[in-house]
């Protein structure tokens, strides 16, 4: 059994326990059902790269970028390409809480903020 699914079975069986005990489920499901949408949404978001470039990408780049994101983080991704001019240049990924910025623009930025 994987990790996740252990740890699956462990809060089905924490629920049938808190339910078997307190015999309250008028309170409980509700806060069951508000939990699993924010975990949900939460896992769908580390499932879905936006990357954004100054110019379209092709299909071969992008092609590339997918196999390089994928590998890193060693499962399929949704990516939702986007582009941005004022990146001037390079990629910005986010994936969930994780943003690379490799573009020109947030290169100039940082050089910019070590100058004052």
């Amino acid at each position: 059994m994987s990790i996740k699914s252990q740890d699956v079975r462990n809060f089905v069986d924490g629920i049938i326990r808190h339910v078997k005990t307190e015999g309250d489920t008028g309170t409980v499901f509700p806060k069951v059902t508000t939990l699993l949408h924010k975990i949900s949404k939460s896992d769908s978001k580390k499932n879905t790269a936006i990357v954004t470039s100054s110019a379209e990408l092709t299909v071969e780049q992008k092609n590339s970028v997918r196999k390089v994101l994928e590998k890193k983080v060693n499962h399929a991704l949704a990516i939702d390409y986007q582009t941005d001019k004022s990146l001037i240049a390079g990629l910005k990924v986010q994936l969930g809480d994780m943003v690379i910025d490799t573009s020109l623009n947030h290169q100039i930025d940082q050089m910019t903020g070590s100058l004052k």
